[in-house]
Parts: C-alpha cells; structure tokens; sequence
C-alpha cells in the first residue's frame, strides 16, 4: 500500500484561553516516521512548559505569602505589639528578680514556674 501524502499531516491546537486563542495549525512532516518525531516533540514541549508553569504558579503563590508577611511586619501595628511585649517581659523579669515571693503565695508561683 502506497502512503498518501495526507498520512503526513498533523495538526496543532491551540487552548482557547491562551496565547494564541484557541487556533490549529496544519503541518505535513516530510514522512510518516518524521511526523512521529515532531508529534513527539511537540508532546514533550508542552509537558515541560506545564510543569514549568506550575513551578512559576507555586512561587507566585509564595511570593505574595512573603509580601503579605512584610507587610504585617513593616506596619506600626505590629511594632506596637512587639514593644508593649518587650516592656511587659523586661517589667516581669525585673519584678521577678526584685521582689521576695513566698514560694507558695499566688505571686511566688507565677513568678517561679
């Protein structure tokens, strides 16, 4: 049986939603054997790009994490919080060292865990 030029041919499609909108391109290989390689080629082309783009999407997503967090750090807000915390540490620490608890009053065991 004669091989027809059509048992060449092949055709690209294109995802409607991206770069070039959903188009199909036609190609003929020069042999059935060639068409094999670039319908080959082709599949492994779009495997790597998928997997490339899902590394880009989960170092988007952990990018805005690390902007969002900056954000919460850099903000007045939590430079409040982290002061009033230093201060009430430091207050505890110097009344701990200072004051002469009984060991079983109430005060004692919250200061002598």
């Amino acid at each position: 049986k004669r091989a027809s030029k059509f048992d060449r041919d092949f055709v690209i499609s294109t995802s409607a939603e991206g770069y070039n909108l959903g188009r199909k391109y036609q190609f003929r290989a020069r042999s059935a054997g060639d068409k094999e390689g670039w319908i080959n080629g082709v599949r492994a082309a779009v495997v790597e790009s998928q997997r490339v783009q899902a590394l880009a999407d989960n170092h988007s997503v952990w990018k805005r994490i690390r902007r969002a967090t900056l954000r919460i750090v850099k903000s007045q807000i939590f430079d409040n919080i982290s002061v009033t915390m230093i201060l009430m540490s430091t207050t505890c620490a110097i009344v701990s060292a200072e004051a002469q608890f009984k060991s079983d009053s109430p005060a004692g065991q919250a200061f002598h865990l």
